[in-house]
């Protein structure tokens, strides 16, 4: 038996399946200008990188680590008066150091995930 035949016969009955499905399913075919497309193929590819630099930098960070106003903004976001909101709220765990305030990457994460900022 080959290495890692597993694998294979588990991606085989994956497209399999896959093709089965798109059997059934209906196609539509849609016509759009050429620019359009490729505006909407920037806009893609703008928002891939946009997650990706954001992934790298919550990357890093780990859930007890705390991080900065600015780096709550651009993690969720969200403009200064609203992180303090939340801050205000509860919904952000935070300490103060004089006048700045450290909020908790486990906080900030579960927002970024969750997509809950809406104050409740």
């Amino acid at each position: 038996m080959v290495e890692g035949g597993g694998d294979s016969a588990f991606f085989f009955f994956q497209i399999i399946n896959i093709l089965t499905t798109l059997k059934s399913a209906p196609i539509e075919i849609i016509q759009i200008e050429k620019e359009v497309f490729d505006t909407m193929l920037e806009r893609m590819a703008y928002l891939h990188n946009m997650v990706h630099a954001l992934y790298e930098k919550m990357r890093d960070k780990g859930n007890e680590d705390w991080l900065t106003l600015k780096e709550v903004c651009q993690i969720l976001n969200l403009s200064e008066r609203k992180v303090r909101t939340l801050q205000y709220g509860g919904r952000i765990g935070f300490v103060k150091h004089g006048k700045k305030s450290c909020y908790k990457a486990a906080d900030v994460y579960a927002i970024a995930i969750g997509g809950g900022t809406d104050d409740e």
